[in-house]
């Protein structure tokens, strides 16, 4: 029987990913899930399995993942299996080929898994109906929560508003700065960011309003105590709305920065493919979508003009309902275990698969103040493989060059003068 190893190079993904994880733990098979960055930086007990493991099974949220593990180990050396960390359709990696880097893929609607096996019939990857497990364990967050009061880890001038006037808005990715400064500034609103736009919140700031970044722990009970949201086209707004009876749709090309991750004619109302969901023949309807200016105009009023309906979900853009105890995604991962047995020779463990990553990731962390591109560990993963130099020698040679980089120079600049502090193990 095959190990299965669920890893998240994000938090986000790690959040899609354990309720799917605590599915596959009740079963006999070898499970462990952890976070790629984090292991790889202590040279974890989950990342040394993993390097360890001869042909282990690989459970992953984003196709990007799978970039960070093949510079750890060969692609042909393990199962890749994707599920997803969300059910929005709109962005353009939900249809991209990079799904073609799996072995196998769950996919969370009928919708996303109907438009890949038209847009890939030669494909490589097989293509399975999953579900969203997340979306289960949030529902139940919120039920929970609701008839309760307001926990302290909300802002406090929102959980002493008249629970009326609780307004939560939610921004998928590429939010435009100005755009938001532009929104209204009131007792009771909450503009909730995504995770990878945290920096967002040292350049902006509300007198009035609270300015979020999203986390499991305070996305359910803002949800649950919200009177009405307002959503984009964020997986969390499709995912309110079939919880929350009073969900709006926000759509318009303004909320955004230049390089964000949707087609421009889904957003251009002069279009034939505005508002329709890309590569498909479903199109969100005009009475459920508020622009930028209808948004203001509610949240400055404090309610939403009787044009507007709340988002009523098609279903082809749910998962499928669920009559068993275990969600498709787990039942299909826990076949794929069972089912293959063959071991694929050749694979060897090296130490500097361990320590090269630990050494990379600390290195970014510090001079950069993120963790690596999944291009530049590979990079230097290779160039600390083949160097002739020694490790130390290497190694400080990386060091000086992203020291010296245009982004470490920024990130330096930022910061003020500070030393590092090398340690020699």
């Amino acid at each position: 029987m095959r190990s299965i190893f669920f890893i998240a190079s994000e938090e986000k993904e790690y959040v899609c990913l354990a309720p799917l994880y605590s599915e596959v733990s009740k079963s006999k098979i070898s499970v462990k899930i952890f976070k790629f960055f984090e292991e790889a930086e202590t040279s974890g007990s989950g990342f040394l399995s993993f390097l360890d493991d001869p042909y282990p099974i690989v459970v992953v949220a984003t196709p990007s993942t799978l970039h960070y593990i093949s510079s750890v180990r060969p692609r042909w050396s393990y199962t890749a299996v994707g599920c997803e960390h969300g059910i929005s359709p709109f962005k353009k990696f939900t249809y991209s080929d990079g799904f073609l880097d799996y072995d196998h893929y769950f996919a969370p609607t009928a919708l996303w898994l109907n438009r890949l096996q038209a847009l890939y019939p030669d494909r490589r990857t097989h293509f399975h109906q999953g579900d969203y497990p997340r979306l289960e364990e949030l529902k139940g967050d919120v039920q929970r929560l609701q008839g309760t009061d307001p926990p302290d880890r909300l802002p406090e001038s929102w959980r002493n508003e008249n629970p009326k006037i609780r307004q939560l808005v939610v921004f998928t990715w590429g939010i435009d700065e100005q755009a938001l400064r532009s929104l209204p500034d009131k007792n009771g609103i909450v503009y909730l960011l995504h995770p990878a736009q945290a920096e967002l919140t040292q350049n902006v700031s509300f007198e009035n309003a609270s300015l979020l970044v999203s986390k499991p722990e305070i996305t359910s009970a803002l949800i649950a105590f919200a009177n009405v949201v307002f959503g984009d086209l964020s997986s969390l707004t499709l995912e309110t709305a079939y919880m929350h009876p009073k969900t709006y749709l926000v759509l318009d090309r303004a909320l955004y920065i230049k390089d964000h991750n949707l087609d421009e004619e889904l957003l251009d109302r002069g279009s034939k493919y505005y508002a329709m969901i890309p590569q498909t023949d479903l199109r969100i309807e005009d009475r459920y979508i508020l622009d930028l200016s209808n948004l203001r105009r509610c949240l400055a009023d404090g309610e939403v003009e009787d044009s507007f309906s709340a988002l009523s979900l098609n279903a082809r853009l749910l998962p499928p309902n669920r009559s068993r105890e275990n969600s498709f995604c787990a039942e299909g991962i826990m076949e794929i275990a069972n089912s293959i047995h063959e071991y694929k020779a050749g694979w060897e463990q090296r130490d500097y698969r361990s320590v090269v990553p630990k050494f990379l990731v600390e290195a970014y962390r510090a001079i950069l103040g993120r963790d690596p591109d999944h291009e530049g560990l590979r990079t230097y993963m290779q160039i600390l493989q083949d160097s002739d130099e020694t490790p130390l020698v290497a190694g400080l040679s990386i060091l000086m060059e992203l020291a010296r980089s245009e982004e470490g120079r920024a990130v330096a600049s930022r910061r003020g003068i500070s030393w590092p502090q090398i340690v020699i193990e």
